[in-house]
C-alpha cells in the first residue's frame, strides 16, 4: 500500500463517528408524584422500578451532563434498558420528556419524544431501546439534558399488560477526543 492510500485510510477511520455512552441507574432517578413501585428481579432481593401496566402514568426524573468527549453540536440518543416481569407479549410506549441547558444559559423549553418497545414473551429479557434522537445543534461540553421518564399504559399503543422494569436510562452520543483540552471549553 503507498503512502498515498495509507493517508487515505487513515483519513476515513479518522473520520468515522465513535460512539460513547452516559448511563444512569434507575434507582438513581427521583420519583414522580406518581412513582414505579419497586419489584424483585427473577423473585431475588434485588429490586427494580416497575412502571405499571394497568391505568397509572408513572413517572420518575433525573438529570445527565454532556461529558468532555462528547463531540459538540451532534445530534444525542436517549436509550433505556429495560424488562418485562412476566411472559406476556406486547408494547409498552416509553416517553421521555427533556429540556436542556448550556452553561451560563437557561433551560429550553420542554419537548417530548417516545417509542414503542416490544416484549416478546420472555420476562426478565434486558431489552435496550432507542427512545429517538434529540437534534443537538447547540449543544456543548458541560450542557445539562434534565429529563422525565414516563410510561402511560392508557395510552392506545402501550399494550404490555404488566410491570415494565426500568433497569437504566442513558444517552449515546457521538465523541471525537478523548476528554477536552481546557476544563470548561473544547
Amino acid at each position: 500500500m503507498s503512502r498515498y492510500e495509507q493517508g487515505l485510510k487513515r483519513q476515513i477511520e479518522y473520520n468515522k463517528p465513535y460512539w460513547e455512552d452516559i448511563n444512569v441507574g434507575a434507582h438513581a432517578l427521583g420519583p414522580g408524584a406518581s412513582a414505579p413501585s419497586l419489584v424483585p428481579i427473577t423473585g431475588s432481593n434485588i429490586y427494580v422500578l416497575a412502571f405499571n401496566g394497568n391505568a397509572t402514568l408513572e413517572q420518575a426524573y433525573g438529570s445527565l451532563e454532556m461529558l468532555h468527549n462528547y463531540k459538540e453540536h451532534t445530534d444525542i440518543r436517549p436509550h433505556i434498558h429495560w424488562s418485562p416481569t412476566t411472559n406476556a407479549a406486547g408494547n409498552v410506549k416509553w416517553f421521555f420528556e427533556y429540556t436542556i441547558a448550556n452553561m451560563g444559559e437557561t433551560f429550553t423549553a420542554a419537548q417530548t419524544i417516545s417509542a414503542i418497545s416490544s416484549s416478546n414473551g420472555i420476562a426478565w429479557q434486558n431489552i435496550n431501546k432507542e427512545i429517538g434522537i434529540i437534534p443537538s445543534t447547540l449543544l456543548k461540553i458541560g450542557s445539562i439534558v434534565s429529563f422525565r421518564l414516563y410510561r402511560d399504559p392508557t395510552d392506545a399503543a402501550d399494550t404490555y399488560p404488566d410491570n415494565a422494569a426500568l433497569l437504566s436510562v442513558g444517552i449515546h452520543y457521538e465523541i471525537n477526543t478523548p476528554g477536552s483540552r481546557q476544563v470548561a471549553i473544547k
